[in-house]
């Protein structure tokens, strides 16, 4: 800046003499510019000058300043004594580096750190795990406090909830614990371990450290379906399902799909029913006695992939068109598919001992009888059929279907679209409509009373 100050005051004295000539003009000849007019525009052009030189300043000394920082940064990442000092010196006002020690210092300036910057939630740390090593565990207490006072970002809660877990303090831990997964961005894997290593009871953890946020329930889910806690999991998905909003919803149907997979149908339904009743997914809850079994039968609504709904994977040589608007499913064989192939199924809820009658509504283009292509009902895990369907083959709209008897003890089952390629028969090219599909109950009729 001392610099400019002859600059300046050049300017200055220019301005003077513009104002005292603009005085000695008494007279002004047609076309000259009033006197007082010069006068202002001088002014002006001494402003944008002060302006332009002040901005240019600034410019300069941020830029000096930013360099001087870089360069503080990189000899700090040096590491040694001599490097750290000196860059402690260039930066006295960065807390960041009198946190670390450097090579062959005795022992870090952390208190230095936190009385340049109060808020500096590392440095209080740092002192508080120093005590906690000196056996000062009431110290360590008061510094992470303080820590947390300053700073109420997840570090600080994290601290405190490792400080208590070590230290065996249940309450205390229940408590920091559920303020640290009140943070929802952060990825919460670490504390939900810390939790299932301090109790191995699910409903404590629940009810104590995850917090009614549909985002951090989700993400305790999918921890506990990663960690194949699948009884865990299905409380969890349970309270997420009634909190849940759309972008949770895929949450609930993998813990859906996990049931299923573990042959827990009834369960896997509750979720599925919960996702139904809060209009998460686009179907009525399943009911037999509403006739609901069969999510989806008119084919009407884009798969939400998972759960109840219709599983259609990719087969080579086949082309499908819907589930969607317009209802129906259509599948178009080319001939090169493979002779044995799923093309869609679902996940049934039964109940063992009961017959069920299946009914569809189809058509076929260019597919003859006894071809293979044809519905079947079978068990969730595990091979082979209960009952098979009649191929499929009518050039017009027709309805067709068969019954089944559920085995005892089974609550679920599979209904697969299947082709297997009869002897005999190339494989089919031609394709099959599908416009409706239900499962019911079969009534039982009343035993007849004898007469006599």
């Amino acid at each position: 800046m001392t610099a400019l100050k002859p600059l300046i005051g050049g300017l200055i004295a220019k301005h003077e003499m513009v104002r005292y000539n603009s005085g000695m003009a008494l007279h002004v000849a047609p076309g000259r510019s009033l006197p007082g007019a010069n006068g202002l525009a001088g002014r002006s052009l001494l402003v944008r000058w002060i302006a332009a030189l002040a901005a240019t300043a600034i410019l300069c000394l941020a830029t000096i300043w930013t360099i001087r920082l870089a360069y503080a940064d990189r000899l700090f990442s040096i590491g040694t004594l001599e490097a750290v000092e000196k860059a402690r010196r260039l930066a006295p006002g960065k807390a960041e580096f009198f946190v670390r020690k450097a090579e062959g210092e005795a022992s870090s300036p952390i208190t230095r750190a936190v009385e340049l910057n109060p808020y500096y939630a590392r440095g209080w740390i740092e002192l508080a795990l120093e005590a906690e090593l000196a056996g000062q565990p009431a110290q360590a207490e008061r510094l992470l406090l303080e820590a947390f006072r300053r700073d109420r970002s997840y570090l600080p809660r994290w601290t405190l909830a490792n400080f208590y877990f070590r230290a065996g303090s249940r309450e205390q831990f229940w408590l920091w614990a559920r303020r640290a997964a009140e943070m929802a961005p952060y990825d919460q894997s670490a504390l939900f371990e810390l939790c299932w290593r301090m109790s191995g009871d699910a409903a404590e953890i629940l009810a104590k450290a995850i917090p009614g946020d549909p985002a951090i329930l989700s993400q305790y889910l999918n921890y506990l379906l990663r960690t194949q806690r699948l009884e865990a999991a299905r409380s969890a998905a349970e309270a997420l399902a009634r909190l849940a909003g759309p972008p949770q919803r895929a949450a609930v149907l993998l813990a859906c799909d996990r049931l299923l997979a573990a042959g827990r149908v009834r369960e896997a339904a509750d979720l599925w029913n919960l996702l139904a009743s809060r209009s998460l997914v686009p179907y009525p809850p399943l009911s037999a006695e509403q006739g609901s079994l069969v999510t989806n039968g008119d084919f009407g609504q884009a798969l939400v992939q998972g759960g109840f709904d219709w599983r259609i994977p990719r087969v080579n040589g086949v082309a499908v068109r819907g589930p969607g608007r317009p209802p129906g499913l259509t599948l178009d064989f080319s001939g090169a598919q493979p002779q044995s192939c799923e093309l869609a199924s679902q996940a049934l809820l039964v109940e063992g001992g009961l017959r069920y009658s299946v009914r569809y509504s189809y058509r076929t283009r260019g597919i003859g009888p006894g071809t293979g292509l044809r519905w079947a009902i079978g068990p969730l895990a595990g091979g082979g059929w209960w009952t098979q369907g009649a191929d499929l083959s009518h050039e017009e709209w027709a309805e067709q279907g068969f019954e089944f008897l559920a085995p005892p003890g089974q609550q679920g089952a599979r209904l697969v679209l299947v082709y297997e390629r009869a002897l005999g028969t190339t494989r089919i090219e031609g394709t099959l409509e599908l416009r409706r599909i239900e499962l019911r109950p079969v009534e039982r009729r009343p035993k007849m009373q004898g007469a006599g």
